[in-house]
């Protein structure tokens, strides 16, 4: 898993958001998110433009997730 992904993994942990939810105001399918960014996925690195859906949906700043 990449560092953008882990942060933001880490974003909506402590935000506790849904990944049915998110899944559903982004239209990135919950299949996708959860082999990203759930716990049990497969550690797969988000896309730049899901990257930036999220980013749309949570109103945050992409460059706050550059380490």
């Amino acid at each position: 898993m990449d560092e953008l992904t882990a942060a933001m993994r880490e974003t909506l942990g402590d935000a506790g958001i849904n990944l049915k939810r998110l899944a559903a105001k982004t239209g990135i399918s919950y299949c996708a998110l959860y082999n990203s960014l759930g716990f049990g996925g497969k550690g797969r690195d988000l896309r730049a433009e899901e990257f930036m859906k999220i980013c749309r949906v949570l109103k945050r700043d992409p460059w706050e997730f550059i380490p």
